[in-house]
């Protein structure tokens, strides 16, 4: 995904754990079934069990939750950024913990001025949302993903794209000749990792993304009226 503030590709991943290599525990979760539970000083976290086939492949749960908290978080990062090179001198000494700023007192009202004004310049340069939107649809048309926009909705046509180069749509469209032709070739794979689980499959048949929402009738520029930033 492209960073449209500062021009940056920006890549999240998230991936399923290797818990077997901590200090676990398999215990039975009424109304979850069997759970892997990991114990720390700090307390205990419980995970959904991982299979070993599936080690270091994407977590689509955690990546589909992390999607938007990671889109609010590089726009903050963008902020920080554009501060500590544009400000750092006239804000010296400044300080940053994630989306929170340090400085001297005296530099307060300077500084509240100053973020007010890049987080205005930010949303009036460009349609964020509409950007991201787009940046899908150009990753969609680099692998081979067919699709359609009907009404406020952007549909995937997986039967359509079975020359795609992405792992999932490529089992999706494996036949049994070919998967018994790669089993053949490589002893150390196994038909799971060459198909897709009945729940996977049934998911395809539904995937879609919104499109984006109309801008609304906000003035930015109201924001430097603005007595608290948050």
């Amino acid at each position: 995904m492209k960073n449209t503030i500062l021009n940056l590709n920006t890549i999240y991943t998230y991936t399923n754990e290797d818990l077997s290599k901590k200090n676990t525990i398999i215990a039975m979760i009424p109304n979850f079934g069997y759970r892997e539970i990991i114990l720390s000083s700090s307390g205990m976290k419980i995970f959904k069990k991982t299979r070993n086939n599936k080690i270091n492949e994407m977590d689509t749960r955690a990546q589909t939750l992390g999607l938007n908290p990671n889109l609010v978080h590089s726009i903050d990062s963008s902020i920080v950024i554009l501060l500590l090179s544009k400000y750092q001198d006239k804000l010296n000494p400044l300080v940053t913990i994630h989306d929170c700023y340090i400085s001297h007192p005296n530099n307060m009202l300077s500084l509240v001025e100053i973020l007010k004004d890049e987080f205005i310049e930010i949303f009036e340069k460009e349609n964020l949302l509409e950007k991201f939107h787009q940046d899908l649809l150009l990753i969609l048309d680099k692998h081979k993903v067919k699709y359609k926009v009907e009404k406020n909705k952007v549909i995937l046509l997986i039967k359509d794209s079975l020359d795609s180069d992405l792992p999932l749509i490529q089992k999706y469209s494996r036949t049994h000749e070919e998967i018994k032709s790669i089993l053949n070739k490589n002893k150390n794979l196994t038909r799971d990792q060459l198909i897709l689980t009945p729940y996977q499959k049934k998911k395809f048949k539904d995937l879609y993304f919104t499109l984006p929402p109309k801008k609304g009738n906000l003035n930015l520029k109201e924001i430097r009226n603005a007595n608290y930033i948050i």
